[in-house]
């Protein structure tokens, strides 16, 4: 079998190996670690160029994988899921925190089920409660919630005010279910929503799954209105020391003294999706131009 294979392609050196698989997934119960790749559909494949090729061209498709595992040869039929398929293009929105499905890279760093319900973000109210970054939420209020639209009828029925119980675990500690009690405080961040990518226009839509219970002015969009993420990215507060219609001072440094501001850049939830580290930045700015409708300050990278 091995001097077989040697022969026909006497160029290659090594083959390639199953290093780990995805719970749940197309290959789950199928392929093993270890198992040696040998073909797909009936080609031999030694690289991962040649391996991606097929899989590109067979999204949706079943592909017949040859493996070798110990002193047998193996052949299954497995299913080439979509990758786009299982990426979040949607999250729940929760006292400043942020919820989606679990993605498959994370799935995969992890050995885990994609899909379950986890906390990109705990925000306010699953902080308070001691609910990290990276947990998986098991169940809220007595009631199991393996996906984010279980989850969201869940919450849709908690009042404001209520305390009940979440079950959760962490990556650190995958084996041992953990139990606390959030205080569900809306009296800030308004009703939970639902925000869906929508990528034919590049915009956010969102969804509320409570009936809103403050002021107006606090709900922001309006329901069923999209935010593009790159042109709504941020919400800023600039404070400044400026001239106040003053007359500009003769003395240069005063001048830049006092076009140096303050800038304080909160980011929301939809841009977090696209990987930006942190919610909140601070730093030093220059006003550069200012008229009646328009000011350009100058900042950092980092700000």
């Amino acid at each position: 079998f091995w001097i077989a294979h040697k022969r026909q392609k006497k160029e290659t050196v090594g083959m390639l190996v199953v290093d780990s698989r995805v719970p749940k997934g197309p290959s789950d119960g199928k392929l093993e670690p270890g198992d040696v790749l040998v073909e797909i559909n009936g080609v031999t494949v030694t690289h991962f160029l040649d391996l991606e090729d097929i899989l590109d061209s067979h999204v949706n498709r079943e592909v017949s994988v040859s493996v070798a595992r110990g002193n047998e040869m193996l052949t299954y039929s497995i299913k080439v899921e979509d990758l786009h398929r299982v990426t979040p293009n949607r999250f729940l929105e929760s006292s400043g925190g942020s919820i989606h499905a679990l993605s498959y890279q994370q799935a995969r760093n992890f050995s885990t089920p994609t899909g379950q319900v986890y906390v990109a973000d705990p925000g306010y109210m699953l902080s308070r409660a001691g609910i990290p970054k990276h947990s998986v939420i098991l169940g809220v209020k007595g009631q199991a919630t393996p996906d984010l639209d279980t989850l969201a009828r869940v919450i849709s029925t908690i009042p404001t005010g209520a305390q009940v119980p979440v079950q959760y675990r962490v990556f650190s500690d995958r084996f041992r279910k953990r139990q606390t009690l959030i205080y569900v405080d809306r009296k800030w961040y308004g009703p939970p929503t639902i925000w869906s990518r929508d990528d034919a226009v590049g915009s956010w839509h969102q969804t509320k799954i409570f009936p809103y219970e403050g002021d107006s002015e606090m709900q922001g969009v309006e329901e069923g209105k999209g935010v593009n993420a790159s042109n709504d990215a941020s919400s800023t507060k600039i404070e400044t020391n400026g001239m106040n219609g003053q007359s500009p001072p003769d003395d240069p440094k005063e001048v830049i003294a006092r076009s140096l501001v303050l800038v304080d850049v909160e980011v929301p939830e939809v841009a977090l999706a696209d990987g930006v580290h942190s919610k909140s930045f601070t730093g030093n700015g220059v006003l550069v131009y200012q008229d009646e409708t328009i000011g350009l300050i100058l900042v950092d990278r980092n700000t």
